[in-house]
């Protein structure tokens, strides 16, 4: 006679009621046992037990929930307004498993997640082919966590982006446009002594990466992050003025009382930094491209 485990049937109990969260249904709990019926009539061919496909169905239908809320949050820039193909999880999670080969990646992917112990890096997760597209059913894929957050780092890391340096010694603002996250680290590195890492920067480039200690202060941006919705930015030093890579003095500083600037991309894509006195633009700076190299008006 096989013996037991109460504490292995525990923990999987434990793993299926964590899957379910708070907002768990009667009508997502029906919808998966029935699922689960017809899935289980090609048992032979699986190798998950019965518990294990309830925790992999729960997580596919609170995946396909958690997609549509994220496209309708604004808080969540990187995802708001992409196009989504449903309305519903449990329409979203039939199509899905009507899907030629996806419900045979996903029990593959819960197998590997379930084999090490549910750890987050093999979760399995709805990833989108194109990162620029929605969440259409032939731009989805299964993906682990962890391949899926390195692609998203990857994608964000690549974009165009404003980097603003406070140097508090010399009172300057430094304004960069840079290539992309990495970009404008080596930049930063090479027109100040201050030495950034990645590591030392805090955030991400849709909501800003940022550093600040009593030396200077960093802030790196996406651009798309820009667009119609400037950055307001507290200066944390006196500033006098706001300078180019190459130090170049772009605009000096009008009233000593001003401690914000705002930076934003314009209707034509070029980039502006303002000062700002009492909540009225006073001054601005735009970035614009000529023959190759960044100049200043």
């Amino acid at each position: 006679m096989k013996c037991i485990n109460k504490k292995h049937i525990s923990s999987k109990e434990t793993q299926l009621k964590k899957a379910k969260g708070p907002y768990w249904t009667k009508k997502n709990e029906a919808f998966c046992i029935e699922v689960l019926e017809s899935i289980q009539l090609q048992q032979d061919k699986i190798a998950l037990t019965s518990n294990d496909l309830m925790i992999t169905l729960v997580l596919l239908l609170n995946s396909c929930r958690n997609s549509i809320s994220r496209v309708k949050d604004k808080s969540k820039k990187t995802y708001f307004g992409k196009e989504h193909g449903f309305n519903n999880s449990r329409e979203m999670a039939e199509a899905l498993i009507a899907k030629e080969n996806f419900l045979r990646e996903w029990f593959r992917c819960c197998e590997l997640y379930i084999a090490y112990g549910f750890k987050l890096e093999h979760r399995p997760t709805l990833g989108r082919i194109d990162h620029d597209l929605g969440y259409t059913l032939e731009n989805l894929e299964v993906q682990g966590y962890s391949i899926n957050t390195s692609s998203r780092m990857r994608e964000r890391s690549s974009k165009e982006c404003a980097a603003i340096v406070v140097l508090k010694e010399s009172e300057k603002l430094i304004l960069l446009e840079c290539s992309s996250g990495k970009n404008a680290i080596q930049r930063i590195n090479e027109v100040t002594d201050i030495e950034i890492t990645r590591s030392l920067l805090r955030g991400n480039l849709t909501s800003g990466l940022r550093r600040s200690n009593k030396e200077y202060s960093v802030l790196i941006i996406g651009k798309e992050s820009l667009m119609g919705t400037p950055e307001i930015i507290e200066l944390p030093f006196p500033v006098t003025v706001i300078h180019d890579e190459k130090h170049n003095s772009l605009i000096a500083l009008s009233n000593e009382s001003d401690t914000k600037t705002s930076i934003y991309i314009d209707e034509k894509g070029a980039l502006r930094i303002d000062w700002i006195d009492n909540q009225q633009t006073i001054n601005y700076v735009n970035i614009i491209e000529r023959e190759g190299q960044d100049t200043w008006q």
